[in-house]
């Protein structure tokens, strides 16, 4: 894990992303048939001369374009961060500043609402240093409070409002993919522990404008945690934790629908045995279809898990593939044809040679493959841009620079030939 520690602020455990609801139900149309994908050459992003940099980064497709979002920390675990460390920029446009107050900015996601407005939601450390020392959020990641604000072409930043509070709020592991949104309704599952030492799974809700929280679960989780909604059903999916050492199961796989306040049992989908699962992931496809992805590694390698439902997560079916070397900071989405698209990062053994990996699962699915070899690639997302192409954002350098040299965001789409 040092090996990135001091360049890329070590992004290797992963970013957390965050989910809209969907409108999709099981009368939406099969997409186009596609006879082949690409992915366009990666390119700086910039306004005006300067290089972005968003470590962590989130994007969504907003109003008036698409919008990203990171945090710009040289050195993620002892540099002193003040009010400009949030990173907030309207592609082709420039930054659009940020929500005023003395925020750290701790991996700030980005959602878009019903009229297109962008909803920011980010972590905050339970620290009174001023300005706050990231040497106590990163790697323990102590995250105490959620809080998030709306951003507008007309009225910029909204006032930040808090939506969470706990001991411990383990933000950096929640994950639910983002995509775009045909109702008012925004939400997100974190695993938090409250001020009594318990661990609780929340749920997180912004509808019409207003936040609320409710605790789903109670019990020994890991902080892995995604969320995947719609109109009708929200699919939660989380990692118990067993033990290690103990003999006993290490982050097994559970996944439970919910409708409104009403939820089912938890399901196990996959128990871990001596290999713990990681990194999960929740998303909706373009016909309404539930799909669960993770990854796990232990003495028989690493594997990427993918299990689809197509009954509001009542039974599943499920597939593997095995990956070359370690997943971390996994993402996942659908591209314009309705595939599931991955990115991972994969690094040498030395630590020295890093890129992002890229596969599609399910039916259609294509083996891991190395993109862009000539840029040395970690911390990255994977979301659809404003006219709906995936986009994979990440930090880079040229593979051939030496781990020190200077880092800029670049952005990469994928685009879909169909017929």
């Amino acid at each position: 894990m040092l090996r990135l520690c001091t360049l890329l602020a070590c992004s290797l455990l992963g970013a957390s992303n965050w989910m809209t609801a969907s409108s999709h139900n099981s009368e939406v149309a099969r997409p186009a048939l596609c006879i082949g994908s690409s992915w366009t050459a990666p390119a700086k992003i910039r306004y005006g001369q300067q290089d972005v940099v968003a470590r962590f980064p989130s994007l969504v497709a907003g109003q008036g374009g698409t919008y990203l979002a990171g945090n710009d920390i040289p050195y993620f675990d002892e540099t002193a961060i003040g009010p400009t460390s949030g990173v907030f920029v309207r592609l082709g446009h420039g930054d659009i500043g940020r929500p005023v107050g003395d925020f750290a900015f701790a991996f700030p996601r980005l959602s878009a609402g019903a009229r297109g407005e962008v909803v920011a939601i980010w972590g905050e450390p339970s620290l009174t240093d001023t300005p706050v020392s990231m040497r106590a959020l990163f790697p323990s990641m102590r995250i105490a409070s959620i809080w998030s604000a709306v951003y507008t072409l007309e009225s910029g930043w909204s006032p930040a409002e808090r939506v969470h509070v706990g001991r411990e709020v383990r933000w950096l592991l929640s994950d639910a993919p983002v995509q775009g949104t045909a109702t008012d309704v925004q939400a997100t599952a974190v695993v938090s522990t409250d001020s009594s030492g318990v661990t609780e799974l929340v749920v997180l809700t912004r509808k019409q404008g207003t936040w609320s929280s409710q605790v789903v679960r109670r019990g020994t989780m890991s902080g892995y945690a995604s969320l995947a909604t719609r109109a009708d059903t929200t699919l939660i999916a989380f990692l118990a934790a067993g033990t290690p050492g103990s003999g006993k199961d290490v982050n097994s796989v559970y996944a439970m629908a919910s409708s409104g306040r009403e939820h089912a049992d938890p399901l196990l989908l996959s128990r871990s045995g001596g290999n713990a699962a990681a990194e999960i992931q929740s998303l909706i496809d373009k016909q309404g279809r539930f799909h669960l992805i993770w990854s796990r590694g232990g003495r028989n390698g690493t594997w990427l898990h993918h299990a689809v439902s197509t009954n509001n997560a009542k039974t599943w079916a499920a597939d593997s593939m095995p990956v070359a070397s370690g997943v971390d900071g996994l993402h996942a989405a659908v591209d314009l044809c309705d595939d599931v698209n991955v990115v991972y990062e994969h690094w040498s053994a030395d630590g020295e040679h890093g890129h992002l990996d890229h596969a599609v699962l399910g039916g259609s699915g294509t083996v891991p493959t190395h993109l862009f070899p000539d840029i040395r690639a970690t911390s990255a997302t994977l979301a659809a841009d404003a006219e709906g192409n995936l986009a994979v954002v990440f930090l880079g350098q040229t593979a051939t620079e030496p781990l020190t040299a200077p880092i800029a965001s670049y952005m990469a789409h994928l685009t879909s030939q169909r017929k």
